[in-house]
Parts: C-alpha cells; structure tokens; sequence
C-alpha cells in the first residue's frame, strides 16, 4: 500500500525521508482513515446521511467510502489488525490539520533536527496535538495506543471531561477522556486502552464520532451546581428544542430547571433526530467534607501545590451555599501547610471550598496526610487525602542568558545554565553532562569553537561566558542539550548601541507586590538609544521619580527612598543615580495598583515606559461602618447599616464568616430604636466580601439622634457613626459659580471664579447642613487652576474630569479661595452629589470659559499638542508641519490683533513656508488668523522642544503715545534721578527701540537742573526745595511729560 490509497476531503500533504524520496509507511494508511476522520470528516456527513446506519467495522469502512470521505484502498480490504507508530500518528495530524511543520525547537530530545518527523512532531506538540512519552522524550517509533486515540476523539467531540478521574487498566491522564467517551457511546466497554491501536478500533470510534457530529445538539446550563429549590436556564443549540428530566425535578418548555432532592441530574434536549445532554448536581444540606489534592508531589523542598477542601453534601456535590470555616492540618513530612506549617485554624470556606497551599518536603517516599475537620455549625465531619513525595526526575535544561551584547566593542557576557526537574525546579543533586553550541555573530569567550561540552553541577547554576566581536552584529543562537533532557535555546543579539534618547526602568526582580511596613522594591535606572537598545546608567541624567495610584490620584503613603511622595511634584533623585526604592514604611498606603514615571529633570531624554506595582491588603485588624444616610426623615426613619473589614491602614480585607455586633447609643432626645428589628446590640457575619449589612430603624422623634458602632473582640471598633431623625431633610443639590466680575454666565480665562455648594430641603428651603459629604465633579480636570484638595486624598483626576470629596463646609472653603481661577477656555460644568444623603438630587452648573487678551505665540503639533510641553519627533531632513499659533496667556488659543514677525526655536534646524523652501529667519503672522502653518527640518533626527520666545510687530509702527515714568518727588540734593519712557504705536503695541529726546524745564533758577538722552536728571545743587521741574520726552510729534517737586 502507497499513501496515495487515501484521498481524504482536505488535501494531505507528502512525507519526504531524509533522502528526498517519497517515504512509504504501510502502516500509515489506517492513520490517514483515522485524522481524516477525527480531524476533517464533517464537510460531506450530509452525502451519507440517509443511509441505513452501518453495524460492522467493514460496513462503516464503506460508509465512508460511499460518502466520498475516503477513496479506500487498492484490494478494498479494511485492513483492521494494521498498527500505527507515534511519528505517523504526528505527522499526518500536522498535515490533515494543516499546520506548517516547524523549521526548529527542542520539545523532545529524541526528536532531533534532520529526521523525517521533526516538523511534524515538533508543530504537534506546539499545537497540543501530542504529548511526550515521559523524561522530556516522545518516542517516535512506538505504537501510538488506544486511550490516545480515544482522547482525540473526546477533544474533536466536544465531550465534558472531569479532572482526577481514573478508569481501571487505563493511564490516570486518560481516565477523563475514557469515562467521558463511555458516557457519550462513542466506545464500549473493554477496550484495552493502553495496548496498540488498530485500524479497525481506529474506524469504529471515528464512526461513533461522525454520528455523534450529526445527532448532538450542544446543551448548556446557565449553572451546573445549585441548591435545592433553585432554579437554572437550559438552552440548547438549536431553537424549538424539547427538554426532558427524570427523578426529583422538573424542567419546563421554556427550560427551567428546578430540583426537589439533592442528586445529579440529566436534561435532555431534543430537537427532530438530534439530541443534546447537560448534567447539572443539585446539592443538599452539608453532610461531609472532601480534600483535594494531587496524589504526588515532587520531593525538592520547593514546588508549592494548589489543595482545597469542599463541603459536599451526601450525593459529594459542592455545597456552594455554604460560607463558614474548618480546620486543615498535615501529619508527616512530606510536605507542609505554606500558612501552617502544620495546622491552619479557621481557614475561610467561600461558597463551600476553602483553599490552601502546600509545599513539598526534601524527602521521597514518603506520605503526608492532609484531614479537614471542625467545619463550623456541621458536626462531626471530617476527610483526609495522602500526599506522597517522588523523587526528582531531571527533565529539562534552563537557560537565563542576556537578549543582547553590545558590539560598540569586544564585549562579554554571560549566560547561566541549569537542570530542572519535573515540576520545573532546580535539580538538588547530581551532576548532568551538557553539551553547549553557538551560532551566529558571538563567540565563546573561552575560543572560536561553535561547541564543547560542560557539566551542571545541582545547586550552582553553569556559567557559559560569551563575547561580541568589534562591530560584528546579528542574532546567535545558543542551543543547550543533554542525555534524557529538554533541549533549550536562546537568541542572543549582537547589536552597535547609539545615543541615549530615551529612560528605561525595570524591577529588579519578578516581584511586583509591596508589603506594607515589610518590603521594598528596588527599581533600576539606564537608558536606551534610538533602536530601545539599553545602555548602563544615567550618565549626566538628574532622574525625577513620579508615584501615582492607577487612576491617576495622588499616592499616598509611598516614599521613594526616605522621602514621602507628596504633591505630585517628584522627587529627584541624584545626578546619575542608577536605582531607587520604593516602600510603604508607615503602613499608610492605600492598596491598589499604582504607576511609577520617570522623567529627566533637564528634559533632554524620553521619560521611561510606566512601571506598574501593587501594595497588599493586610491582614484584617479593623471594622470600618457606613450608613445609607446619617440623616433620616421622620416620615420613614430607617436606613442600611454597612459594616466592613479593613486591615491596619484602611484596605478592604474580603473574608466571610467573621462575627461583628452592631451597637445603636441614643446621643440625643428619646425613644428606642432597633437593628434587624431586634435589640441593640445584634450580632452578623461577614459574607465573602468582607462585608455585612443590616437595617437600622428610629422612632419617627424629630430630633432624636443615635451613634452606631461596630465591634468585634479581636478587631479595633469602628468610629462612631451619628444618625440623626429629622423632619427637614436636604433633597435637592446645588452650586453656583461666579467670575470676579460677577457674571454667573460667562468668566475670562485667567480670571478668579468662586464655586459655591448648597442644599435645599423637601421644602424649597435653605438647608444647614455643611458636615454633610459631598463629591464634587470638575469637567474638564484642567478647567481651574489653584484647586486644593479638601482632605487628604480627597481630590483625584479621572477620565477628564477632576473629583473632589469632603464636608460641604471643607469643599466650599476650597472652591471659594482667592486662589481658584479658571484657565481652560471653553464650558466649565460642575456637578454635585450628596453622599450623605443619596437620594438627594444632583445639582449642576455651568459657566462658559473665553479666551484672554493676546498675549503671544505658542507652536503646536498636528494633533494640537503644544510643542514648548511635548517634544516633536522629526526624521532627518524631513519636514514635519507645525502651526504657530496667537494665545492669551493661559495657552489658550486667541486671534491675532495685528500681523508680527515671530522667531521660532531653531534646535539646529529651520522653519519653512513649504517642505522645499528656504528657511526664514523668522515667521509672519497675519492679523486676523488663528494659526500659521510652517515646516520644520533639522538634519539630526530626534525629538525637540519648539517655543516662541519673541515676536515684534510685522507693519511700520508710529508713535502715538509718550508715558514718561519716574519718582515725583526730588531732593533739591540731587544729584540725580532717572526716569524712563514707554512708547505705543497705533495699536497700543510698546515700539522696541524708539527715538526719544529728553528736555527738562523749571521754575527754579535756569541751569540748577539738566536731563541727558538717557533719561538721568541731574541737580546743580543751586535748585531750591518746592522749584517745580517738568521732564518732557517726545518721540516724532508726541509729546510725554512728568511733573517732578523738588523737596
């Protein structure tokens, strides 16, 4: 038999040997019949799908024969006993599914580069298709067996699997796919699964596969494990499906499911001839507990493994009602608890698992077991599971090596080898012969060999001491393997590092959590050139370190350093500093994740890419308790009570169970008042979020007032929270907002606005009520300058807009301060909402934003970013356009009053009317306009700042204005005084450099004072006190004066 004997319904591919020739397998016919099956059979179900259903192996050969699937053999014989090996197995699984077969990679060290199966085996293994066969080996040559082909049909068949279960005479990975594959009919019972599969087993199931492609409908359930009596949605992939059920539970046309006994249950679902099936478990009360947990660990005193306990009921389903605690403790030293290391006490049990860790042992052979027992309000129920320790198994080589090697000159490097066992952990002991290749630009720096060979010694990682060569650059591959390892590889590349254009930070490790009080992360400082190739250090760089929150607020709590980030200011670090760190030393720091910028001081370097951390919820330490309102109407004088967990700085800690006695304290008046309508105190229990909530409710006194607290004897109480009952409640917010020049419609950029809060009650009255919270929204977060926060980490920005929280007494002392102005042109709209008391109507108010007075010239990039801010990234020698623009003096963009001439910063480069004219020496802008397009080209491609430091008006000026400026009083002493003098042309523009000439007259005695061109007036000492001296300076035919009294 050839490969041709088959012609499957998606094109196969030819197998080529070594040699070129065509490879002949004649065992590989049986395997095309089963991919073609597994993987492509679908396309031409429909040909066959009327015929009588096939009972043989022979008649379902010809069945496919029929349908068009396959072409069949030359004899026509099925050829059932024919065997397949694990290489064929690969190869024609690549080709059927058209994958490309890969060109290189290590996956298994008896699958070698140059062998016939390489690409196939090695895009297999990528792909998911195979598996190794144990000791990072695949066994090309071995008989691909029985329960591999079976979890290949399960896969393509969609069909549920259920991990950690074990089917007798069957390896324990294929147990899921076997039971699954039984369950759904596709095979019998009987099978010998870990025997060699034939071509016949291989027909039969890919048979039951293909009928199972026609006949099944997929079927979901909107939950697959509930209590009794609730409901679930079953839907079915098709519409017009009926649904069926048997034993205690019902399922409705619609497809609800409702159970009245614990048990599993199965829904059919059935439209025409096609069928489709869900399990869904319906759990009881808790009757036991399960312990889940591998049954092997690895004995290397390292590798921690996931564990749970469940509470089941007595069907074992997951009681996932159940919230409480239980006990978990471990015996023997096979492994340990990783919070224990023994026991641990009251472990949170959330929706009816608790979960934990354990850490292997250094020992093999030996067995630890785990039991839970003591599940809170459930008595005497416990279970156990065994833990045995196996010995390490070396399976795979690991290489740390640098992703470049500077070529700028003969450079080294070093890379570092080591041998990992089978749960991917450094090997404790032995030593491992390894042999070590390299291609490419590099070097070995030990000589100019591309291979030799080395050893791992367990513990101490192998170094392998690499070089570059001057100016030699391109990528080199660096190949490691080893008898019964997993090969491994690097690239490395050789690369000629340029100018530092840009800061790099980076972690020091893969950490990125901080601890509050206990950790520190270190962040380390470099550079990169135009390429992102780094450079070490920071050389003549002054770094500026930037910490925000996540949201952009204000991060508090965080020092960088010894110095505590405030303000947003950053903190500079020292002139070339190459590292700094970050901690948490006083336990205020609010959890969350937080952002780290850092920029150059001097500007001539890109700020680094944003470095993320994280800073951890401790451990649970306070109660923290929040009310609905803290003021409620007489009419109905009840609100919801929040109590939360907190750690020591604030941090929501989310764990369920916890008792918390709520107290209720008359503060003022009388009456009673109740919790959950019983008497204070009542006792509740956190949920998984860390919270509880209760129902708090007054007698309707006005006037009444009582303080509510939360408490736990384990815990520090919470504040006192004040609920007052009153027949005037605030419903209804608002605020107002007034320019200096009190227009509440419409303010001039720069100008000082006041931002006003109130409150109205049910009545349409002015409500008093400035300790209630509010929060503030700003839109645009730039429309007002001089904006402070109102308590400490009360004001935040987000999404365009900034937020401010606090008293309406507080919030109103600080959009009222003299300091507020507004600076954004354009609508200025703030919104109010009372978080004291919800329900109370938002109040909003709006004042449109104009521009100022001309005031000078900006330049600005196409996407409207100002260029004297943000740095223009140019191409050598290509223009880029810009638009210099007029603004007032807030930025904000304004007409141009006259035409001016304005110099523009050159940075080395020119500024052009077109990309192919000559550079200007400086740019006319025309009156009227709002922007003038330019060009700009530099030779040096990089990114600069443009500004425009000066202009000067672009018409002939005349003077029309003299202002002679000066003291108006004058010791008759002298012996002098200078005075000064302003001239305006037409426009009320200042001439730069006028012509001015000074003359001076008096009342006194003629010569006794003088003036020179400068301005300097100058005493004889023959002037007397009280002579009258008038200082005259004209320019053209207008005249200024300056009456002067000599005293």
């Amino acid at each position: 038999m050839r490969d041709s004997s088959y012609n499957s319904s998606k094109q196969t591919k030819q197998i080529f040997s070594r040699g070129g020739e065509k490879k002949v397998m004649k065992k590989s016919l049986s395997l095309i019949l089963m991919l073609t099956l597994v993987f492509g059979l679908f396309a031409n179900m429909a040909a066959a799908a009327d015929a009588a259903a096939p009972s043989t192996t022979a008649e379902k050969y010809k069945w496919f024969v029929d349908a068009g699937i396959l072409k069949g053999t030359p004899d026509g014989d099925v050829h059932a006993a024919d065997k397949l090996t694990r290489a064929e197995f690969a190869t024609i699984a690549v080709a059927v599914a058209g994958l490309t077969p890969a060109t290189s990679g290590n996956t298994f060290s008896d699958v070698k580069v140059g062998q016939w199966y390489f690409g196939a085996i090695e895009a297999a293994a990528k792909a998911g298709l195979v598996n190794g066969s144990g000791a990072g080996k695949f066994s090309p040559k071995a008989n691909v067996t029985v329960e591999s082909i079976i979890k290949v049909a399960a896969t393509i068949a969609k069909l549920k699997t259920e991990d950690g279960v074990k089917v007798t005479g069957s390896s324990d990975w294929a147990g899921p796919y076997i039971k699954a594959a039984l369950e759904a009919g596709l095979i019998s019972e009987g099978l010998k699964y870990t025997a060699d599969a034939t071509r016949g087993q291989t027909i039969d199931i890919a048979f039951a596969v293909a009928q199972a492609g026609q006949t099944a409908l997929e079927v979901k359930a909107s939950k697959e494990n509930v209590a009794v009596g609730e409901a679930v949605t079953v839907t079915s992939s098709k519409a017009g499906a009926t649904f069926s059920v048997t034993g205690d539970a019902i399922v409705t046309a619609a497809g609800k499911f409702v159970a009245t006994a614990p048990g599993v249950y199965t829904v059919t679902a059935t439209v025409g001839a096609q069928s489709g099936t869900v399990k869904i478990s319906v759990y009881g009360a808790v009757a036991g507990l399960k312990v889940v947990a591998p049954a092997e660990i690895v004995a290397n005193n390292e590798s921690e493994y996931d564990i749970s306990v469940q509470a089941v009921d007595k069907n074992g389903s997951v009681v996932e009602g159940y919230n409480g605690t239980v006990d978990i403790k471990i015996v023997n030293a096979a492994a340990t608890l990783v919070n224990g290391p023994a026991q641990i006490t009251n472990a949170t049990v959330t929706n009816g698992v608790a979960k934990a860790k354990i850490k292997s042992g250094s020992v093999a052979g030996v067995t630890s077991t785990i039991t839970a027992l003591n599940l809170q309000n459930v008595a005497n129920v416990t279970a156990t599971a065994d833990v045995k320790t196996v010995s390490q198994v070396a399976t795979k080589i690991d290489i740390s090596a640098p992703t470049y090697v500077e070529a700028n000159a003969a450079t080294t490097a070093t890379a570092t080898v080591q041998v990992l066992d089978q749960s991917g952990k450094t090997m404790k002991s032995g030593v491992y012969g390894l042999t070590v290749s390299l291609t490419g630009a590099l070097k070995f720096a030990s000589g100019n060999q591309d291979t030799y060979s080395t050893s791992y010694i367990a513990g101490t990682p192998t170094p392998i001491s690499l070089k570059s060569q001057l100016g030699v650059v391109g990528t080199s591959s660096l190949n490691v393997t080893g008898t019964n390892l997993t090969a491994a590889s690097a690239t490395i590349n050789a690369v000629v590092v340029g100018v530092e254009k840009k800061l790099a930070a980076g972690l020091s490790t893969s950490t990125t959590t901080l601890d509050q009080g206990a950790t520190t992360l270190t962040v380390n400082l470099s550079s990169l050139d135009v390429n992102g190739y780094p450079k070490a250090g920071v050389a003549g760089v002054t770094p500026k370190v930037f910490v925000t929150k996540a949201d952009g607020s204000a991060a508090i709590g965080i020092n960088v350093g010894a110095t505590p980030v405030a303000n947003g200011d950053g903190i500079a670090l020292t002139a070339g500093a190459t590292s700094f760190t970050l901690n948490a030393p006083n336990g205020q720091a609010l959890a969350g994740e937080y952002n780290v910028v850092v920029k150059d001081s001097a500007g001539n370097l890109t700020a680094a890419d944003a470095i993320k951390f994280s800073v951890n919820v401790g451990d649970k330490a306070k109660l923290s308790l929040s009310v609905g309102q803290d003021t409620i109407s007489a009419s109905n004088p009840t609100t919801t009570v929040t109590v939360k967990l907190t750690d020591a700085n604030g941090n929501k800690v989310k764990e369920s169970g916890v008792a918390v006695s709520i107290n209720a304290a008359r503060a003022a008046g009388t009456g009673t008042s109740s919790i959950n309508g019983g008497t204070a105190p009542v006792t509740v229990y956190t949920d998984a979020n860390g919270e509880a909530t209760a129902t708090y409710t007054a007698q309707p006194y006005n006037g009444n007032a009582w303080t509510l607290t939360a408490s736990n004897a384990s815990l520090t109480a919470s504040a006192g929270k004040t609920i007052t009952v009153s027949y005037i409640v605030p419903t209804q917010m608002g605020v107002s907002i007034t320019a200096f020049s009190t227009s509440t419609s419409q303010a001039v950029a720069g100008e000082v606005v006041k931002v006003v809060v109130s409150a109205k009650d049910q009545y349409g009255s002015d409500a008093t009520v400035g300790t209630h919270n509010v929060k503030v929204t700003i839109t645009p977060d730039s429309a007002l300058s001089g904006v402070n926060a109102p308590a400490l980490g009360s004001k935040w920005t987000d999404g365009g807009k900034l937020y401010l929280e606090g008293s309406i007494t507080a919030v109103n002392a600080v959009l009222s301060a003299a300091s507020v102005k507004a600076d954004k042109a354009g609508l200025l709209s703030v919104t109010v909402e009372n978080t004291s008391v919800p329900q109370a109507t938002q109040g909003s108010s709006a004042i449109n934003v104009v521009p100022g007075a001309f005031s000078g010239f900006k330049v600005f990039d196409v996407n409207g970013k100002d260029l004297s801010a943000d740095k223009l990234a140019v191409t050598a020698n290509t223009p880029v356009q810009v638009f210099v623009k007029p603004v007032d003096a807030n930025g904000n963009a304004v007409v141009t009053p006259y035409t001016y001439n304005v110099t523009l910063t050159p940075n080395g480069g020119g500024f052009r009317s077109t990309t192919d004219g000559a550079n200007l020496t400086s740019v006319t802008v025309n009156a009227g306009t709002i922007q003038t397009a330019v060009y700009y080209v530099n030779p040096t491609a990089d990114s600069y700042n443009i500004s425009a430091p000066s202009f000067v008006p672009g018409y002939t000026q005349t003077a029309t204005t003299v202002t002679v400026s000066g003291a108006a009083t004058v010791a008759h002493t002298g012996p002098t005084a200078n005075y000064t003098v302003a001239v305006l042309d037409q426009y009320g523009t200042a001439i730069a450099t006028p012509t001015v000439v000074w003359t001076v007259s008096t009342t006194g005695a003629a010569g006794s004072v003088t003036i020179n061109n400068s301005g300097v007036l100058t005493l004889t000492g023959t002037a007397a006190a009280g002579d009258v001296v008038t200082v005259t300076a004209t320019s053209g035919t207008v005249v200024g004066t300056k009456t002067v009294t000599l005293s």
